[in-house]
């Protein structure tokens, strides 16, 4: 079951701020201050592009943000009796959502076989459940999932809000010193690496977000 994720709504703020990414970086001067300070205008951030690296690597939201996850179908309508995948990729029996940890669902919609956009309900058609922060979505018994538009792709879609909280200080301690840390590789290294060298997260980096990697989705 393919799925194409987008940010609907970004985040509000950034964990980071411009005094501690200058204190960490030991920069005392305001030249670079617009070069690092979280944006929300689509300038140049370290510390914004810092935060997505450590999102994308690990597969979470690290603010609030609402994100919309588009998929080509609906699971199969029953488990798959002994398969390893009925759980952790979406392709059994419910829909796992590509980011974590889920805050919460928005909506559910689909295009029925008339070519029109319905709305499951979540009172009577499904319920939503986190495993160790990973959302998914899963029918309520005696449900099935609806007939979709023959061939059509994009047919199911999925809006919900994924962080670990709405203000810097929900966010935790180490996911914090990850961004500062990524701040201090790109603002050191501002061109592209040398031939045979590969631009990643830092192994340190790795190590310390380790536990916040969202496994099912590595």
């Amino acid at each position: 079951m393919r799925v194409n994720t987008t940010i609907t709504t970004a985040p509000s703020f950034e964990p980071i701020t411009t005094a501690q990414a200058k204190a960490h970086l030991r920069i005392f001067h305001s030249l670079d201050d617009t070069y690092l300070a979280a944006s929300t205008s689509g300038s140049t951030s370290i510390i914004t592009t810092a935060r997505m690296m450590i999102e994308n690597y690990c597969g979470i939201a690290i603010p609030n943000t609402t994100f919309t996850s588009v998929y080509d179908s609906f699971p199969q309508n029953t488990p798959l009796q002994g398969s390893s995948n009925e759980v952790y990729n979406g392709s059994g029996y419910e829909i796992a959502l590509p980011r974590s940890p889920l805050v919460s669902v928005t909506s559910v919609q689909y295009v029925d076989t008339a070519g029109n956009t319905q709305t499951l309900s979540a009172s009577t058609d499904y319920t939503t459940k986190s495993y160790n922060g990973i959302g998914r979505i899963q029918l309520l018994d005696g449900k099935t999932w609806p007939s979709l538009i023959g061939g059509g792709a994009g047919v199911v879609t999925v809006v919900y809000v994924a962080g670990w909280g709405s203000s810097a200080t929900a966010i935790p301690i180490a996911l914090k010193h990850a961004i500062l840390m990524q701040c201090s590789t790109l603002y050191d290294y501002r061109s592209t690496l040398a031939p045979g060298q590969q631009y990643e997260v830092p192994g340190t980096i790795k190590a310390l977000i380790a536990q916040y990697k969202s496994g099912e989705y590595q």
